[in-house]
């Protein structure tokens, strides 16, 4: 079969598409929420801490690991948040939900954008 500049052979074609269900898609969105606050928290925090500065080396020593330690937390929020928008349907543009052969009546599921195996 050929569509647009693609030409797949006879035989099957498979797929890996992330698929979600109403609850899980709540529970992303929530879970995303808690994830933006923590990043802006941390945010604030770090930018609070780039911001003092003390005459006195010990001070400016210690204010220096609590920044490093600031800064940790941020891409450990960042890397958080990045992970729950990849597994939940709310940062994919290619998600599309409907009734699928198969689910309860009036279930529905959520199909992600996928690669071709």
């Amino acid at each position: 079969a050929t569509r647009n500049d693609v030409e797949l052979p006879r035989g099957r074609v498979f797929f890996t598409a992330p698929v979600w269900q109403a609850p899980e898609l709540e529970r992303g969105a929530e879970e995303t929420k808690i994830a933006e606050a923590k990043l802006r928290e941390v945010e604030a925090d770090a930018e609070a801490l780039l911001n003092t500065a003390d005459k006195n080396p010990l001070k400016r020593l210690w204010a220096l690991r609590k920044q490093v330690l600031a800064l940790d937390e941020k891409r450990f929020a960042t890397r958080r948040l990045a992970r729950i928008r990849k597994f939940t349907a709310g940062a994919d543009a290619a998600a599309v939900a409907g009734a699928f052969p198969g689910l309860a009546e009036g279930a529905a599921l959520t199909v992600g954008g996928g690669g071709m195996v």
